[in-house]
């Protein structure tokens, strides 16, 4: 019996034939290849190529996931899709494919959202309700997917519970995301020299690194607080997979035990299932808290200032405050919202 068949069933995995294609693809696997002319995936394939050197090493990744997402779809229909077979019922047929397995709505979502731009970039007409389908599924997926955040009175209670020493950094930072609302490709990188004064008004500067927007933005109260107690200092770096990990128990050991009916992964695949918050809070959590916190309590184009999102572009065009403005009243808000909560964090 072959090596990996041995393997597989020694840690009880299945043998399937999703299994069977991926040994065989291994074996099969040439050094190079050349897909059908106009067919979907050598457009992919010059997409890629030519966007190689322009792009983050972070965005390569993502598009070459999607790359072999739709190889694996194309080798499932036995036949290369091209440009005139996309329409509604290829959508369906994809939809129906990536749920069987197993994937998240977002990855769906944004595979499609992929081959849209694909096509959008060589210019490529598909069918005319293409569009406009494509762009009702992806609101309709993006609807069904549940978003994880923090709310205020969970903040307070991660603010308030003790914790052992090694995930001291972990909860500080996990509430100076919830108050910055950046990545962590950004909040990680804080340090003290970023902190300036702007009329009376501790700030911080930065240079997003996904998007490269430069940021300034007012320090909410609960972060000043985190600093006085490291003495001035952001606290210790933590590399991304150990920050996953300990937030995790940090928001566990401050009780968030909420049940959520959502999808959790495991392993490569999400499974649907009702779990505990704790078990679901990710990096991205402080993102999405500050946003869902403060929307409709500060202005919205203050708070896009702050985030540094760009997707509102048409109503971003209304936007006359400059920068500094924004800043100001950013910090105006969070300390009028502080005030009210200062009995219970201070």
């Amino acid at each position: 019996m072959p090596l990996a068949i041995r393997n597989r069933l020694y840690h009880k995995k299945p043998i399937d034939a999703r299994w069977f294609s991926f040994q065989v693809g291994k074996l099969t696997k040439l050094t190079s290849h050349q897909f059908p002319e106009n067919s979907l995936m050598q457009y992919i394939e010059r997409y890629i190529e030519e966007k190689r050197n322009i792009i983050a090493s972070s965005t390569l990744k993502r598009y070459k996931v999607h790359y072999h997402f739709m190889l694996r779809f194309d080798g499932s229909r036995q036949q290369f899709t091209y440009s005139t077979h996309i329409n509604n019922l290829w959508i369906k047929e994809f939809i129906t494919y990536a749920k069987s397995q197993k994937y998240s709505t977002s990855t769906i979502q944004k595979c499609l959202q992929f081959v849209q731009n694909t096509l959008n970039y060589f210019h490529v007409k598909t069918e005319a309700y293409f569009a406009y389908r494509l762009k009702k599924t992806s609101i309709e997926l993006k609807a069904s997917s549940h978003v994880i955040t923090l709310t205020e009175e969970e903040l307070l209670m991660i603010y308030q519970t003790p914790v052992p020493e090694e995930l001291q950094a972990a909860k500080d930072w996990l509430l100076i995301s919830c108050y910055t609302g950046q990545r962590i490709s950004d909040f990680l990188r804080f340090r003290r020299e970023m902190i300036f004064e702007l009329k009376g008004i501790q700030c911080i500067t930065f240079t997003q690194k996904k998007t490269h927007k430069n940021i300034v933005l007012a320090l909410h109260p609960i972060v000043l607080q985190i600093l006085e107690h490291n003495h001035g200092l952001f606290p210790r770096k933590l590399d991304e997979v150990r920050y996953n990990k300990d937030i995790k128990q940090v928001a566990k050991l401050a009780g968030i035990f909420s049940k959520i009916i959502t999808r959790k992964r495991i392993n490569f695949r999400k499974v649907d299932g009702e779990y505990e918050k704790w078990e679901l809070i990710t990096s991205h959590i402080g993102r999405r808290s500050f946003a869902t916190n403060f929307f409709g309590r500060i202005p919205t184009p203050i708070l896009l200032s702050a985030t540094g999102h760009s997707s509102e572009e048409m109503f971003m065009k209304y936007i006359n405050n400059s920068d500094t403005e924004n800043t100001v009243q950013l910090s105006m808000y969070f300390d009028q919202f502080h005030s009210i909560q200062t009995t219970y964090w201070c």
